[in-house]
């Protein structure tokens, strides 16, 4: 009985010696695991710092910005506007006419559209009927915008005459006249996609 306990105390022991040698061993490697851990952080901490130090260089290199201002007289720059044909000279029948060319035309460019408007004036005149009674002192003035083809993309008044068959008729002769004739030189045709027309009665 005596050498059975002797035995079970052996077994026992040499159990708790397994035991704890495994959990010395486990020990160990959490202890190394928080080593590389620790030296880890160190290394992040270090590029961290490092990647800062980068950052303050870098932008006390780069001087600030301001938004830019604009450069005093410069002004921006005008945006083309309608044609403006001449106004046409005393004829019969009635013929309408345009409002006054633009100041900043060349000379050949206001030419070329004096001569353009006269041909709209003519083909317009032609087809034009005022209705009966309208006073001399009748006028208003359309909006046209034109096609590159030369039809009429849109007409409509922008300053009524007060009688509205005279609009009316002012109206129906543009798109009667329609199409209209087209410059071949790009920079008048642009004038001749939006103008301002004026009509009116001639004493």
């Amino acid at each position: 009985m005596k050498n059975l306990i002797i035995a079970l105390l052996a077994i026992a022991f040499i159990f708790v010696g397994i035991a704890y040698l495994e959990a010395e061993k486990s020990n160990r490697q959490l202890a190394e695991q928080l080593h590389q851990l620790e030296e880890k952080a160190k290394i992040a901490e270090t590029e961290t710092a490092t990647l800062r130090d980068a950052m303050q260089t870098l932008k006390a290199a780069i001087p600030q910005l301001t938004p830019q201002q604009q450069p005093s007289g410069l002004t921006t720059p005008a945006t083309a506007t309608s044609p403006t044909p001449a106004e046409p000279a005393g004829s019969s029948p009635p013929a309408p006419e345009s409002t006054e060319p633009q100041p900043e035309a060349s000379q050949a460019l206001q030419e070329e559209i004096g001569r353009h408007s006269a041909l709209i004036r003519s083909r317009v005149r032609r087809v034009w009927s005022i209705p009966p009674g309208s006073p001399s002192n009748r006028m208003c003035i359309l909006k046209i915008e034109l096609l590159p083809s030369g039809e009429v993309q849109d007409v409509r008044v922008t300053q009524s005459s007060g009688d509205t068959a005279f609009d009316r008729s002012a109206l129906a002769a543009v798109k009667k006249a329609a199409p209209f004739p087209m410059p071949e030189d790009p920079d008048v045709a642009t004038r001749f996609r939006s103008f301002n027309f004026k009509f009116r009665p001639e004493g």
